[in-house]
């Protein structure tokens, strides 16, 4: 077997603190156990991976910054029980609600693309997302999608935006106020 042919697969092992280290895996022991998993069973891998894994490129994003899996989730089935109760489908993501918080019933759902584009850190630019050369400016808020425009710049998006978020918590300020 030459080198190409070899990758890596967890393994249990007592030299790594939490008991997963390496061994060589075939190419083709790999593809079929990639082939074996669903879609689904696939998005409950990688979300663990993102919050546990400090080798991950993601790490960063997700463990690195306090994002963990609830204890319930690291059992599969329940996991599994809860998408299919929560409108999971293939074409859709599993998101979080509050992108500062866990992975968990109450913060995760599913959404396509544009919508979890919506909900991620951008540098201070959440909402906006470049695009065939301009600056798409859409927000959610209170469940409802709100699309501000396009634009060349990257001031005016934010200035759009921003201007959006004012006149929304204004509006939930007087509500709040009259509900008193």
């Amino acid at each position: 077997m030459n080198q190409s042919e070899i990758l890596t697969a967890p393994k249990v092992s007592e030299s790594h603190p939490n008991g997963v280290g390496y061994k060589p895996l075939t190419v083709g022991a790999f593809i079929f156990i990639i082939m074996g998993c669903s879609k689904l069973r696939m998005v409950w891998m990688d979300m663990k991976r993102r919050c546990n894994s400090p080798k991950r490129v993601a790490y960063k994003d997700y463990g690195g910054r306090g994002i963990k899996v609830c204890v319930a989730w690291y059992e599969y089935e329940i996991f599994k029980k809860w998408a299919l109760n929560n409108g999971y489908s293939e074409t859709l993501l599993l998101d979080r609600i509050n992108n500062d918080g866990d992975y968990e019933p109450k913060n995760c759902q599913f959404v396509t693309r544009f919508e979890s584009e919506l909900n991620k850190r951008n540098d201070g630019f959440n909402g906006i997302r470049f695009r065939k050369n301009r600056y798409e400016v859409a927000v959610r808020r209170y469940g409802v999608y709100f699309h501000l425009g396009t634009f060349r710049d990257i001031y005016e998006a934010v200035g759009k935006r921003d201007e959006f978020e004012l006149k929304i918590n204004t509006l939930k300020k007087n509500i709040l106020q009259k509900a008193r």
